[in-house]
């Protein structure tokens, strides 16, 4: 029995078996029971904490605990002698159909999975064996809803090949980007370049100002006025310079080819008036 083997060390070469239950009790460092590798010296012991939770210590440093109300927490430490991982936790084999984990929330669709870190969580595959291509697929069932391909493109709806890639399928809105206050904005930079996309009063307005602005190209969204120069235009198109007498050129680069402009308007009759 455990009993008579208290304190001591004992080898078994066959199983060890107990009838009935059998009672172990930590010595003052909170050890029950030691368990040695019978070459290398290492060894493994189990232990009660004062909390009711279960202690694994890989020789004598806390590895693991299993705490009375469920939770299991895992200690990483690298410094163990014959400790030559660096992931505390690794689960081998798992399929699409049989998954290596599997989360189980509550018992209806309003009760969540969730994975928590306190400071960063950073998923990732390894590439540094036989399969090159890694990806790492979020789905629904057996549907691929989105990926980060090997080289960190993302892909919502496809297998990404640029940093980010979106395929809606047959929906004809394929993002929406949305702000609550009175601006939402796009930034679109180069080396040397940054330009904006902005939604702002009432106007889509292009450039390179930080906002609504009459050096931008502005746009209004209820008549479709078009301002040059001109943050609020009042006609379909607006053009306006003030630091400049000449506000719009409007000419050829071919040799030989004049430069043309016709404007061309309706009578009360509906027939066309021309004139250029």
């Amino acid at each position: 029995t455990f009993a008579a083997l208290s304190g001591t060390t004992a080898n078994f070469s066959s199983d060890l078996t107990a009838s009935g239950l059998t009672t172990l009790t930590t010595n003052g460092s909170g050890y029950a029971l030691k368990i040695f590798e019978n070459s290398g010296g290492e060894y493994f012991q189990l232990g009660v904490n004062q909390y009711g939770g279960l202690n694994f210590f890989n020789e004598t440093v806390n590895a693991a605990e299993f705490y009375d109300t469920g939770e299991f927490v895992m200690h990483k430490n690298a410094t163990v002698a014959g400790n030559n991982s660096a992931t505390p936790l690794k689960i081998t084999g798992g399929t699409l159909a049989v998954p290596s984990i599997q989360l189980n929330g509550g018992n209806n669709e309003d009760d969540n999975s969730s994975i928590y870190a306190k400071y960063s969580l950073a998923l990732g595959c390894n590439s540094s064996t036989v399969i090159s291509n890694r990806s790492i697929t979020f789905k629904n069932g057996t549907t691929e809803l989105a990926r980060f391909d090997s080289s960190g493109n993302f892909g919502l709806g496809c297998v990404p090949s640029r940093p980010f890639h979106v395929n809606a399928g047959g929906l004809n809105f394929v993002a929406e980007f949305e702000s609550t206050d009175d601006k939402a904005s796009i930034l679109i930079k180069d080396d040397d370049t940054l330009n904006y996309l902005h939604s702002q009063d009432g106007y889509l307005s292009l450039g390179g100002q930080s906002s609504l602005n009459a050096n931008n190209l502005n746009i209004n969204s209820s008549n479709g006025n078009v301002g040059l120069g001109d943050s609020s235009p009042s006609e379909k198109l607006c053009v306006n310079d003030s630091a400049n007498d000449l506000q719009m050129r409007i000419g050829s680069l071919t040799a030989g080819r004049d430069a043309r402009i016709r404007l061309q308007g309706k009578n009360a009759a509906n027939s066309a008036n021309r004139f250029a």
